[in-house]
């Protein structure tokens, strides 16, 4: 499905924004700096949307990715803001997301061969697939 490779780009643009994000920050940094920390927790939260709306059967074929979990770190950083676990995310964006960028870049190598991860401007594409 089509739409998948635009869910798929999504994600690995989030996750490059979180590396980009991370590349110089620690925790402290991540704790204290409140445009960071929303910047980081806007790029989760584009991960877990976009997780979401990846196909039931693209799900199936890559059931080694924890696409529940994705999508319930998203549920709660939007429902749950003032309870996050600041430390836990830290974790969730200087270990995780690099790990799961790692394996969504493989899955839209294999399931996309044709196309390009980075892919044209985000909005053009969502705007041809999606129409």
């Amino acid at each position: 499905m089509q739409r998948d490779a635009v869910y798929l780009s999504d994600i690995l643009s989030a996750a490059a924004d979180i590396r980009e994000f991370t590349r110089a920050a620690s925790f402290e940094d991540f704790r204290s700096n409140k445009t960071l920390r929303y910047a980081m927790l806007h790029a989760l939260t584009v991960v877990g949307e976009a997780s979401s709306k990846v196909s039931a059967e693209l799900k199936e074929r890559h059931g080694e990715v924890p696409w529940q979990r994705i999508s319930g770190v998203r549920h709660r950083i939007v429902h749950d803001y003032s309870g996050l676990d600041y430390e836990l995310l830290w974790q969730v964006v200087t270990v995780f997301a690099p790990e799961l960028a790692e394996q969504v870049a493989a899955i839209f190598s294999a399931e996309f061969p044709d196309l390009d991860a980075a892919g044209p401007d985000p909005g053009q594409a969502r705007g041809q697939l999606r129409s």
